[in-house]
């Protein structure tokens, strides 16, 4: 069984109706039962409907996470980066480099406009 279907598993004895639960997560019906197809919904998804169902959902939502850290290690490897390192933390470092170079480019079109 996969999350999708313990979400939806969740709901049914939650005592909460399907349509009840789309309004509440301002979704349709139609999208509520594409989620319940997933293997792995969207981690905020599943807290929203854990919230409405008054349902600790964490479990499933910690194990979403996980999937999505180690994934994350595995595109650093991809990527070359140092194991110690994951992707997120490579993007952001790489992200600041490129502001950084922004900035002096800035600069340098700035003093040009001066010196004119």
């Amino acid at each position: 069984m996969h999350k999708g279907q313990v979400l939806e598993k969740a709901i049914r004895n939650s005592g909460y109706t399907l349509t009840e639960v789309a309004k509440r997560a301002k979704i349709s019906r139609r999208h509520l039962y594409n989620i319940f197809q997933m293997k792995s919904p969207d981690p905020d998804m599943i807290q929203l409907i854990g919230k409405i169902i008054h349902v600790d959902v964490s479990a499933l939502v910690q194990y979403q996470k996980k999937q999505t850290l180690s994934s994350s290690a595995e595109n650093a490897v991809t990527y070359g980066i140092d194991k110690q390192d994951t992707a997120m933390e490579y993007w952001k470092n790489k992200y600041i480099a490129l502001l950084e170079e922004y900035t002096a480019l800035l600069k340098k079109v700035e003093k040009s406009k001066k010196s004119f």
